[in-house]
């Protein structure tokens, strides 16, 4: 069980030719839950804006290893609050692949390989992928890469 909580955006706000702004302050709390051994992790998390209604969100994502230091996983969720007039409003998906060899990471390129765990500049990388409906404005696609050092 993992456990979150933010508050985003906590200030006085912004100044800017005698004009004074409030900054969007933004509430958060969340959990997340494996189930026992299983690849399988399910997640809540609220989201409360100063000036909108309070949002929900509810997440599933399966994850397994595929081969020696690959990882495949596969995400589905729900969310609160998403622009109407779609056909699949409020639902996500979404998919990910992630290499982390046994051995700490890919060779380094600046110099002779050295022993141990030193000798690897990059002990992993991520590739992600998601699709969200935005109403009538049709649907937003997601990629992210992460490097682990």
């Amino acid at each position: 069980l993992a456990l979150g909580a933010a508050i985003q955006h906590l200030g006085a706000g912004l100044d800017y030719a005698g004009t004074r702004a409030a900054l969007p302050l933004t509430v958060r709390g969340g959990a997340g839950f494996r189930l026992g051994a299983t690849g399988l992790t399910l997640a809540v998390d609220g989201v409360k804006p100063a000036d909108e209604a309070f949002g929900a969100r509810l997440g599933a994502e399966e994850r397994a290893q595929v081969a020696p230091g690959w990882w495949a996983s596969v995400r589905g969720g729900w969310r609160s609050g998403t622009p109407g007039g779609g056909q699949a409003s409020g639902v996500t998906a979404g998919a990910g692949v992630e290499w982390r060899p046994a051995e700490g990471g890919a060779p380094r390129m600046d110099g002779p390989p050295r022993e141990g765990a030193e000798r690897y500049g990059v002990s992993g990388v991520r590739l992600d992928y998601a699709w969200t409906p935005m109403g009538e404005l049709g649907s937003a696609q997601w990629f992210a890469l992460a490097l682990a050092f």
